[in-house]
């Protein structure tokens, strides 16, 4: 943060100084009548948004509600299905949810196919990394 103050022109400090509250360190709240500063964490902290360690681990994963809700789409078919089709779908995937549990608890999960263009994406954001 101290390299981007010094180097951010003034019109954007701004922005600068949210980000750095609501990411980075947080901000300070002096109490009244007294000579205490409380620091308060930022909103969210760079553990929740900073993939760096992951990437570089190499246990990158994909958004799993992105893909959840692709496929959910996907089986409904249209935009406007009735609330009993709804009902149905959703039955149906918590059923599949817990058949892959299950598969999973007894160690006969399947490994997940991964692309090629996925895998070298992975490894060149690796070698960035480190």
């Amino acid at each position: 943060m101290e390299l981007l103050r010094s180097t951010v022109p003034s019109a954007a400090q701004s922005i600068l100084d949210y980000f750095d509250k609501t990411y980075v360190t947080g901000s300070t709240r002096h109490i009244a009548g007294t000579d205490i500063v409380r620091r308060i964490e930022p909103l969210f902290p760079p553990p929740v948004w900073n993939v760096h360690d992951v990437t570089v681990s190499g246990d990158r994963t994909n958004n799993f509600s992105k893909a959840w809700n692709r496929r959910f789409e996907s089986l409904v078919g249209h935009t406007h299905p009735s609330i009993w089709t709804i009902i149905e779908l959703l039955i149906a995937d918590a059923v599949e949810a817990l058949t892959s549990l299950l598969h999973h608890r007894s160690g006969r999960l399947e490994q997940k196919r991964v692309r090629k263009a996925t895998k070298d994406f992975n490894r060149r954001l690796q070698r960035l990394c480190v």
